[in-house]
Order: structure tokens, then C-alpha cells, then sequence
């Protein structure tokens, strides 16, 4: 089953920004902050503690191969607001194409779509934007673009956002997220280490702009970002193989009574049934050896058990036996026994020195064809399993065979 596709709770991918990556100073009444040549960082204090207060550059990762989920822009139209705790409120954001305008304050989650006329043309944000924003030719609408990035030295999943209204950056950054993505060499954007910095561009006011650029760090820099990933990751595994491993479940005890050589009864009549594991092989069997009784001594007999007959309870069968029209009649009552009333005769004559068959002389038939119906089917099963082995090794080696033109896998960012 799917997430939620449609509605206010259908799923859409994002994250949870755990600090903001400012480029400006902070915003003064009525107007805008002043841009600076660094990243400020007081909302993010623990990049702060590792890089440093005022850092020109970070060493970054992207946190998805989605261009527009990695870097998100639009218009946005903002307000202040009059409830506590509330910095502003989102009146309107759009692509240039269609907007979404709020129409109740305290629902900002309820808006309407409307065509995007853009900032320039838009009467409802020239109405919404202050008297020196107007004398300055500015908008109180205009495009945000939201960069979200990984500091890895920081934390490997801690995902930080930077916030640009800057065009240079707006253009940059899109552009850098496609050359990785089109790049042979890269074809993607996660685990890929990448320099954010804050580069200087005269503008055509004679005024230096700081705009924010992704880069692709020079092999020196990107063989030693990667020689530090692989220590991070060494020991990451060096904890994770100390913690203690689960304890297995314990056996339950052997039940009594039920037979060792039981199997079901479609393996008994050769019918293909769910392949049991494989058991371990058993060692071999080492016939015992057999001592001929010293001379003068009688070689023991085996003594059968004693068996009654099942009509009368007599010994069976008795001295005096003498064989009737049944062969496994009752001396007593020339009744056969219940059990054998069925059955068929047996397939073989009995020996001329034993006398005829009685009730458990084929006692050892079933488990016979039991024990040889189990065997065949663990030789099938073995055989199977082997071949399987077999198929799997030579496809893993002919898979290492195409992995380069010179035979060797590529290393290229396998920390």
C-alpha cells in the first residue's frame, strides 16, 4: 500500500531544516538587510562550532537526487503578523504561472489557486508593500529560492537550509544541480562531497554582491574530504560491530512420542513436496565390528516377543498349531485376527522353516519405506541446492568480469 496521494494529508517529500544558513544581516523595519561576504550562522550554532562564526566556504552534501526538492524556488508575498509567537504570514506564493493566496489568516493551510501575474504585475502585492520599498522599485513579492544542504563534518543527517533571493544564485545553483546530474562521472547528487562559498561579483552599480555558488571541490581537496569520510566510516562500523548481537531463541524440547523418522505421506508416495533446509552432513557411518563367539559357546538368539491373538488372548501361535483354511487363524476359534481381515496376502511365500504369517511380521515394512523415502528426498534437495551454488558463483564472477575494461571495479567516492 501506497502513502496518502491526494488531499491535505497526501505525502510530499521534505525535510526538517535543523538550522537556517543566512547570507544577509538581519532585516531592518520597512526595508531589507545588508547582504554580507560570509555565512551567518546564528541560527545554526553547532555549524558555528565546527567551521567557525563568519565561514566564506562549507563543505556540503545534498540530501536527495531531486533537483527541485534540493533546492526549491518561488515568489513568495509575506506579511507581519499580530499574534505572538508568529513572525509573519504567507499571503501568497506562485511559480509565475499559478498562485496560491490565503484566504483566511487563521487557516493558512486554505488557499485558492489564481493565475501568477508575477511581481511586477501584481496589484495585490504593490498593495501590501511599504512606501520606501515603492520609492526603491521593489516588491514586497519577490523569488526565494531554499537551498538544503548537509554539513557533513557537522552532522551526517542533519539537514540545513539557505535562504537566497540573490538572481545569480537563483541561476547558479539550478544550473550546478543539472551539470551533476547530466555528468557521467556523477549522475547523481547524494554522497557527493561539494564546497558552498560565497563568491564576489561586481555589479553594475559599482557595489560587490556575495553570491552563493556550489562547486565541485579540485581532486586534492575532494581525495582528502573523502579520506576523512572513509575514517568516519570506519569507525561507525568498529561501534556497530561491538554492540552485543541478539541472543537466538532457545529450542523447544523434544516432544515425546513422536517418532524421529516421521514424514509426510506425499513424500511417501513420491509426490514433490516444500524443500526442507538442508541439514548438515552427517559423518559417515562406520560399520561396527563383528566378533565371532569364542569356541564352545553358542552364538545368542534373539528371543521374539510374545504375541496374543486377538479374538482369544492366547499365546500365538501355540505349540500344537496346526495351520486351518486361513493361515493366520485362530487355533481356539478359527477366527482370523480384526487387523488381518483386510489385508491383502503377502507378496512373498514364507520361508519353509518359520510357519505361517502372523499378526507384526511385517511390523518393519513402513519404516523401511520411510527412511528410504526421507534419504531420497535430502539427496534431491542437496543436489538442487548445490547446483543453485554453482549458477550463483559463476554469475558473480562473470558480473566482476565486466566491471571495468581493465577488470577491476571503479573506486570512484566508495568511502
Amino acid at each position: 500500500m501506497s502513502r496518502i496521494q491526494a488531499g491535505r494529508y497526501a505525502h510530499k517529500r521534505g525535510f526538517d531544516p535543523e538550522g537556517i544558513i543566512r547570507l544577509g544581516s538581519s532585516r531592518k523595519q520597512g526595508g531589507f538587510g545588508a547582504e554580507l561576504p560570509y555565512f551567518r550562522l546564528d541560527d545554526a550554532p553547532k555549524v558555528a562550532k565546527v567551521h567557525g562564526e563568519k565561514p566564506n566556504s562549507l563543505p556540503v552534501m545534498l540530501p536527495d537526487n531531486d533537483p527541485e526538492t534540493v533546492f526549491e524556488d518561488k515568489y513568495e508575498l509575506w506579511r507581519g503578523s499580530k499574534k505572538e509567537g508568529v513572525k509573519g504570514v504567507l499571503l501568497c506564493y506562485g511559480d509565475g504561472q499559478t498562485a496560491y493566496r490565503i484566504t483566511d489568516e487563521d487557516d493558512p493551510f486554505r488557499r485558492e489557486a489564481i493565475p501568477c501575474p508575477t511581481p511586477d504585475g501584481c496589484a495585490y502585492a504593490w498593495e501590501h508593500t511599504s512606501q520606501k520599498a515603492r520609492r526603491d522599485g521593489c516588491s514586497a513579492c519577490g523569488a526565494v529560492g531554499r537551498l538544503r544542504v548537509i554539513c557533513y563534518r557537522v552532522n551526517i543527517l542533519e539537514v540545513y537550509e539557505v535562504r537566497t533571493g540573490s538572481w545569480n544564485a537563483l541561476q547558479g545553483v539550478a544550473n550546478k544541480l543539472e551539470d551533476l546530474l547530466a555528468h557521467p562521472m556523477f549522475g547523481r547528487l547524494v554522497g557527493v562531497p561539494l564546497i558552498m562559498e560565497r563568491v564576489p561579483k561586481p555589479n553594475r552599480f559599482g557595489k560587490t554582491n556575495y553570491p552563493v555558488r556550489v562547486v565541485i571541490p579540485t581532486w586534492t581537496e575532494l581525495e582528502a574530504e573523502c579520506t576523512w569520510l572513509r575514517g568516519v566510516i570506519g569507525k561507525v562500523n568498529a561501534v556497530t560491530f561491538q554492540l552485543p548481537q541478539p541472543q537466538a531463541r532457545p529450542m523447544l524440547p523434544h516432544q515425546a512420542g513422536v517418532p524421529d523418522e516421521l514424514v509426510h505421506e506425499a513424500q511417501l508416495a513420491g509426490a514433490p513436496s516444500t524443500p526442507a533446509p538442508a541439514a548438515a552432513p552427517a559423518p559417515a557411518a562406520v560399520e561396527p565390528t563383528i566378533e565371532d563367539p569364542p569356541e564352545g559357546e553358542e552364538e545368542p538368539r534373539e528371543v521374539e516377543a510374545e504375541v496374543l491373538c486377538d479374538t482369544c488372548h492366547k499365546p500365538w501361535p501355540p505349540p500344537e498349531f496346526v495351520p486351518s483354511a486361513h493361515p493366520d487363524a485362530c487355533p481356539d476359534c478359527g477366527r482370523p485376527p480384526e487387523d488381518l481381515e483386510e489385508e491383502e496376502p503377502p507378496a512373498e511365500e514364507p520361508a519353509k522353516d518359520m510357519p505361517a504369517s502372523r499378526p507384526g511380521a511385517n511390523a518393519g515394512t513402513t519404516k523401511e519405506r520411510t527412511r528410504q523415502a526421507g534419504e531420497g528426498m535430502a539427496n534431491l534437495i542437496a543436489e538442487k541446492r548445490r547446483k543453485e551454488a554453482e549458477q550463483k558463483e559463476a554469475a558473480i564472477a562473470a558480473r566482476k568480469d565486466r566491471a571495468s575494461p581493465g577488470g577491476k571495479p571503479s573506486t570512484l567516492f566508495q568511502f
